[in-house]
């Protein structure tokens, strides 16, 4: 993908449309240190894939190529949306060392790792008249004698 100097959506597409099913995204320097990802599921099962160095071809002066990487889970083998779930992602340093001209492998170079979570879906329901001084009784406002309802928000867990 060439670099163009835009990050984010392009215009009029819904940010969450542009993520493309990604879930996972690490940001790191994967020309000069590969690394093996492990996820961690709630089933107790892992998956694992390995970035290898110098991923990125041609090589940047320096090594100084910054690499996203979005992670699909539900492309994923052995990876199942209906009941799995990550629960910790564990990165390491492959130890693969560069020899002299390139520059060497020394650590893992991890600058960020981010996931998506979509808002759980909500409903409004029901109603439940203000209580001012929390006596339990249907509060009544100083400034007039209307009763105020305020709503509940509940949420549904999956």
């Amino acid at each position: 993908v060439v670099a163009n100097g835009t990050i984010g959506p392009e215009s009029g597409v819904d940010p969450e449309v542009a993520l493309g099913g990604f879930e996972i995204f690490i940001f790191e320097d994967a020309e000069l240190s590969g690394f093996n990802c492990t996820l961690h599921l709630k089933s107790g099962a892992t998956i694992t894939f390995t970035i290898d160095d110098r991923q990125v071809n041609p090589a940047t002066p320096y090594g100084a190529d910054d690499t996203l990487i979005a992670i699909d889970l539900d492309s994923l083998p052995g990876f199942n949306p209906l009941v799995d779930r990550v629960v910790a992602i564990t990165i390491t340093d492959d130890g693969i060392s560069h020899t002299p001209p390139t520059y060497g492998d020394t650590t893992l170079e991890l600058d960020a790792v981010a996931t998506r979570v979509s808002l759980l879906p909500g409903s409004i329901s029901g109603y439940k008249w203000h209580d001012l001084d929390g006596d339990g009784v249907w509060a009544r406002r100083m400034d007039d004698n209307h009763l105020r309802p305020c709503l509940k928000l509940h949420h549904h867990s999956p």
